[in-house]
């Protein structure tokens, strides 16, 4: 069998020997082709040459046919020898650029060969294979380097550029649509993230707005003690900007109230050891809070404060603690107010218990004119009756005497209480001290000095007399009793004005102008624990038998009736300094005229008169007196009896002589009923108040007179007189 598969060409001589054969005596020939000549002409006519069948069975023209042939053949040989080689090169140029990746390279067999033939449709294939996977590689280039791009944009946060999805390259296209969908995946990740910070932050900032809108200083800690929260209270309070203070710890937040890193309330939420220890006078818990007082003595920036400091821990969802928040109110103010409300308690409570003992006081010195009244009276009866040789004469002077001075007595704790009448009348406050000056100095002794710096200006005021010299007199004897061994006394007056708040001016006086009055002296002064006592009745500091303990009580009765005010300065072993104020007036000086009081014998009269009186003593002295006068009287003991008397004489009374306070019906009701029948009688009032019915009810209709208690017989007598004169 030839190379290529095809059946070798039959030898042209292998047939006519075939038909000598059998009469061949020799050996019989053999072929060079063994009978199966190549195909290839070159090799087959190289063994027909030297075949012996050619050579004993063949001839001239055959093997001329074979040389012929044979040449043509070797001719043919050489031109294909050459189609091949230059088909061969080809095929190499062709390997060549399809392996650089010539997308333009194409086979084109030069000699046509058959051996290349097959090669041209496949080769070429491969080139179109290799052009198409050079251009796909191209787009696969081109769209990885667009969504690398694209991946880039999107990392720096371009968010919303998107990965092309139109590549030619499905790989490529496919790439593009995950990159979008990631993306977008990604960019809703994003956007719920973005949102959550966003809601975070809204949330922060609404808490901060919140911490800053609070009242109270506020500031919060994280779980390691840094700042992260310094409202604007805090701000103002401590003028720390909280850009100075968050984000710090080690106890940043203490320097501004104390100066230096310590803790703080916040640090003892958990822990109360060592809280006493730091300015903490008081604290208590309230479930996971912690509440406190501080003091803060003075500082460089601040006064000495007092605060208000509440603390409690937060924690997140899980319930692990995660920082903690700080209140802080100043509460100077409000404890400044409240010793300023124990001061008022204290003054109240005080002027509540000088009231109470003045009302004690009031009560017992009423009563006790009503016995006055009668020793007066009777003493006064007494008197006239004796000759003016009789030797009880002195005794019953005695007696009227000392009647009169516990009358002053009575007058002075009725003044405490400001139950004290008053006859008010324009007073030069220079004159009544220097009318009294020679009384003072002939009572200081000879190891004090008094001196009197008055006013050149003129000081009136509107005052009772008698009074303002009792107010003149009890400060004298208390500066005096103040210089056991000696020392210089002071009285001085003047004139100020006030107006605003003056530091001078005593507490809660009004603005307006006023006469002062000055009494200092240089002795051993007051005990500061001893001021807040001085006024109170039967306190002294003397010894027992030396002092009554109501010099200056009465001083104080009589100042607040005046509506006056008064302030007392002192140091121990510097002397004391009293200085009182009234009200100034505008007036002339002249003194008012006193009526003129003739002897009470000669006042008498034969007139008919009520004496209505619930004391017992009281009335049936006037009653004897009035009638040693020659007045026909009617006694009654309370004002309804009053007015059953003044019904059943069927008009023939002429005066009424009523006490205003009695029982069952008191003087004004009394009068009121009575002019409802007769309302041309007259009437005198007797009390011993002067802020008793008769003046808390305001005018009576009708005339009347008011006389206090105890009254003099004959001053009784001539206030009768006048009534019944001026009806």
């Amino acid at each position: 069998m030839a190379e290529n598969g095809m059946s070798p060409p039959k030898c042209i001589l292998f047939d006519q020997y075939l038909a000598h054969s059998t009469s061949e005596r020799f050996l019989p020939l053999q072929a060079r082709c063994a009978g199966s000549p190549p195909s290839d002409p070159i090799r087959l006519y190289s063994l027909c040459l030297d075949c012996d069948l050619l050579h004993r069975h063949g001839d001239r023209a055959l093997f001329a046919q074979i040389a012929s042939s044979l040449a043509d053949c070797h001719a043919e040989t050489v031109n294909r020898k050459f189609s091949v080689k230059a088909d061969c090169a080809a095929v190499q140029r062709m390997l060549e650029l399809i392996s650089i990746g010539d997308p333009d390279a194409r086979l084109v067999l030069p000699g046509d060969s058959d051996e290349f033939r097959p090669l041209v449709h496949l080769l070429n294939q491969v080139a179109d294979f290799m052009k198409d996977l050079i251009e796909e590689s191209h787009e696969t280039a081109i769209g990885l380097c667009e969504h690398y791009e694209t991946l880039l944009l999107l990392a720096g946060g371009d968010l919303g550029v998107r990965a092309s999805i139109n590549s030619p390259v499905e790989l490529i296209a496919k790439l593009g649509e995950l990159i979008n969908s990631q993306s977008n995946t990604f960019l809703d990740v994003i956007k719920r993230q973005r949102t959550q910070e966003h809601e975070l932050q809204s949330l922060n900032q609404q808490l901060q707005s919140i911490i800053d809108f609070l009242p109270d200083a506020t500031f919060v800690i994280d779980a390691e003690q840094r700042v992260i929260a310094w409202n604007k209270a805090l701000e103002e309070m401590t003028g720390y900007a909280k850009e100075s203070v968050l984000n710090k710890g080690d106890y940043a937040y203490s320097i501004p109230f104390y100066g230096s890193r310590r803790p703080a309330l916040i640090n003892f939420i958990d822990n109360e050891e060592g809280l006493s220890k730091l300015n903490y006078k008081y604290f208590k818990r309230q479930g996971n809070s912690i509440i406190a007082e501080s003091f803060i003595p003075a500082g460089r920036k601040f006064g000495d404060r007092h605060l208000w400091i509440a603390a409690s821990s937060l924690y997140d969802l899980d319930g692990q603690k995660i920082g903690a928040i700080e209140s802080i109110r100043d509460i100077s103010d409000y404890k400044r107010i409240e010793h300023e409300k124990e001061l008022l308690r204290e003054q109240l409570y005080h002027a509540q218990k000088l009231d109470s003992i003045g009302q004690l006081a009031g009560g017992i010195a009423h009563e006790f004119n009503n016995i006055l009244a009668a020793i007066l009276g009777y003493a006064s009866l007494i008197e006239t009756r004796l000759d003016s040789g009789s030797a009880h004469l002195p005794a019953v002077r005695r007696i009227i005497s000392s009647a009169e001075k516990a009358a002053s007595l009575t007058r002075g704790m009725l003044a405490f209480s400001r139950k004290q009448n008053m006859s008010v009348k324009t007073v030069d406050l220079n004159l009544l001290i220097a009318d009294m000056m020679e009384m003072l100095c002939r009572l200081a002794g000879e190891d004090i000095s008094v001196e009197f710096n008055p006013s050149s200006q003129d000081l009136l005021l509107q005052a009772d007399h008698g009074q303002l010299q009792q107010v003149v007199l009890n400060l004298y004897n208390n500066a005096r009793d103040a210089m056991p061994n000696g020392g210089l006394l002071t009285i001085s007056t003047g004139a100020e004005t006030f107006a605003g708040q003056d530091p001078e001016a005593p507490p809660g006086i009004p603005d307006g102008s006023y006469v002062k009055l000055t009494v200092s002296d240089t002795g051993s002064g007051i005990e500061p624990k001893l001021f807040e006592r001085i006024f109170d009745p039967f306190f002294t500091t003397k010894e027992v038998g030396k002092g009554t303990g109501l010099g200056l009580s009465i001083v104080f009765g009589i100042v607040q009736q005046h509506k006056g005010h008064v302030k007392v300065t002192s140091k121990p072993g510097e002397g004391t300094v009293f200085s009182i104020w009234f009200s100034k007036v505008v007036s002339s000086r002249g003194k008012a005229a006193e009526p003129a009081i003739c002897p009470w014998r000669q006042n008498r009269g034969s007139e008919t008169i009520l004496v209505g009186e619930d004391n017992d003593d009281v009335r049936e002295m006037i009653v004897e007196l009035l009638r040693d006068v020659g007045y026909h009287i009617f006694e009654a003991r309370d004002g309804d009896e009053a007015v059953t008397i003044v019904k059943q004489s069927g008009g023939m009374i002429d005066l009424l002589l009523l006490d205003v306070i009695m029982p069952m019906m008191n003087g004004r009701e009394a009068l009121a009923a009575i002019h409802r029948i007769y309302p041309q009688i007259p009437c005198i009032f007797l009390s011993g108040y002067s802020d008793d019915i008769l003046l808390r009810k305001g005018e009576l209709p009708g005339e009347f007179v008011h006389l206090s208690k105890p009254i003099l017989p004959g001053m009784l007598v001539t206030a009768v007189r006048s009534a019944l004169d001026g009806r």
